[in-house]
């Protein structure tokens, strides 16, 4: 029988537990004066294929340990490997050749750009069949080839969230980082989100989320992490989690 190259993808993605990390954070510090550490010895992994969540409070140093991870801001201590080697220092652009895409807080796309000109700004093509292209968005995300001629400003918060998702996937990252999801979008701008990184992980995206919307999460991520004034406080998969929900919730609960 012949297994197509989806199927071998989605078998690797699936093998969480013999898989060596594509990312892994360990004994992380970082702060952003000397007087103010954010991070405290902060360790965890994420395997090819899988799903994480990165829970806590606002200010509990979610976004900082993404700006860590993405060479925005140099750790004070700690090591960041990623698919086998060290990237603590390199600068972002370094970073993101490497393979991390980023779906930042407030999307930041490019106001006077039109929607493809975001998109074709960000593309990196390699030379896989299953690269990311603007075909492959626009069947992510129709909407997006609807309105691929309006500018940044014509859009709604939700296209605008689909844009920086999909501008994220044009640059073929093996890990895709979204911080604060699906934050201020309507419920069924937000149910279209949910659907779209359900459809990523099926592909075999390793995928980190910050976002507030425990129900989402919980049927889409293999593994949670909470952070509680910039420590790890609890970790585990998803029947850990369903298994310790109440007490995942009064760990991040305001």
């Amino acid at each position: 029988m012949t297994v197509s190259a989806t199927e071998k993808t989605l078998s690797v993605a699936q093998s969480f537990d013999n898989a060596v990390p594509l990312l892994e954070v360990r004994g992380l510090c970082a702060g952003y004066d000397t007087a103010s550490q954010v991070l405290f010895d902060l360790s965890f992994s994420i395997k090819a294929g899988q799903v994480t969540t990165l829970l806590g409070r606002n200010g509990m140093g979610k976004t900082t340990t993404i700006r860590c991870l993405l060479g925005l801001l140099s750790p004070t201590r700690g090591e960041v490997f990623f698919a086998g080697r060290p990237i603590k220092g390199l600068p972002a652009h370094a970073v993101a050749q490497r393979g991390m895409g980023l779906v930042p807080e407030g999307r930041q796309i490019f106001p006077r750009l039109s929607v493809e000109e975001n998109l074709l700004v960000a593309a990196r093509h390699g030379q896989s069949p299953q690269d990311w292209t603007l075909d492959r968005v626009y069947q992510l995300f129709p909407r997006l080839q609807e309105r691929r001629q309006h500018g940044g400003t014509q859009l709604s918060g939700g296209e605008q969230q689909m844009l920086a998702i999909a501008r994220a996937l044009m640059t073929n990252p093996q890990l895709l980082i979204l911080d604060e999801a699906t934050e201020g979008l309507a419920p069924l701008i937000r149910q279209q989100i949910w659907s779209a990184l359900a459809e990523l992980k099926s592909r075999g995206m390793a995928i980190l989320i910050v976002d507030k919307n425990l129900e989402a999460l919980a049927s889409l991520a293999d593994q949670h992490v909470v952070l509680q004034k910039g420590r790890l406080v609890w970790s585990g998969d998803a029947a850990a989690f369903q298994a310790r929900r109440a007490v995942v919730q009064g760990l991040i609960s305001i």
